[in-house]
């Protein structure tokens, strides 16, 4: 249960279980879409939440889902 307005993002990723390829090959998918996770997490973390209103933190959010290997 979330009171208030919570704010949502989709940070689209290519979803590794669909590689395919040697077992080498998909490992590489699975460690890239971890890589790309963690980027978006510490971008996230990084934000100063406290000094953000709504609309820029949403904006803040939307910003991280367009890094690097977005979907």
């Amino acid at each position: 249960m979330f009171f208030g307005s919570p704010l949502r993002a989709h940070w689209g990723l290519p979803d590794p279980a669909d590689a395919t390829g040697s077992e080498a090959e998909v490992d590489a998918a699975f460690e890239e879409t971890w890589r790309l996770l963690e980027m978006r997490v510490r971008a996230f973390l990084a934000l100063d939440r406290a000094a953000m209103d709504q609309r820029a933190l949403q904006a803040a959010l939307a910003d991280i889902g367009a890094m690097e290997g977005a979907a």
